[in-house]
């Protein structure tokens, strides 16, 4: 039992000091170059700038814009056909990386750091548990 104890602390420490999940410099070039002309500093396209969009995902907000931009080049919609577009082989790392970076982001925003919020249980919650506890 107390050989267990330390092994688990040291695998929770590790989760804790995990840094946040950030998109990697490399795919700044990809937005330089197709996204930056129509959602830059000078033109605005759907309201929506990627030049001041952080890589690094630390709060809900900046995670919504990044699942946008993920939802838009998966869907194809972005860049659009009469824009230049990125090779087929940067469009898909980068879209694989976005994808493993928002999972990694909803696993560290949707922590709430070990609180345990108390909610009451509903009818068919408090019958079905107390089927369950006593055979009933």
């Amino acid at each position: 039992m107390l050989r267990i104890l330390p092994l688990s602390l040291l695998a929770f420490t590790t989760v804790l000091s995990a840094a946040d999940p950030a998109m990697s410099e490399k795919h700044r070039a990809l937005f330089k170059d197709c996204c930056i002309s129509c959602h830059g500093p000078e033109k605005q396209k759907g309201k929506f700038r990627v030049d001041q969009l952080p890589f690094a995902i630390t709060n809900l907000e900046t995670a919504d814009k990044w699942q946008k931009v993920l939802n838009q080049m998966n869907s194809g919609d972005m860049p659009p056909d009469d824009e230049k577009q990125p090779s087929k082989q940067a469009k898909a790392d980068f879209l694989d990386d976005l994808a493993n970076v928002m999972v990694a982001a909803r696993r560290t925003l949707g922590d709430q750091k070990g609180v345990i919020t108390m909610r009451r249980l509903n009818r068919r919650e408090y019958k079905n548990t107390l089927r369950e506890l006593l055979g009933v």
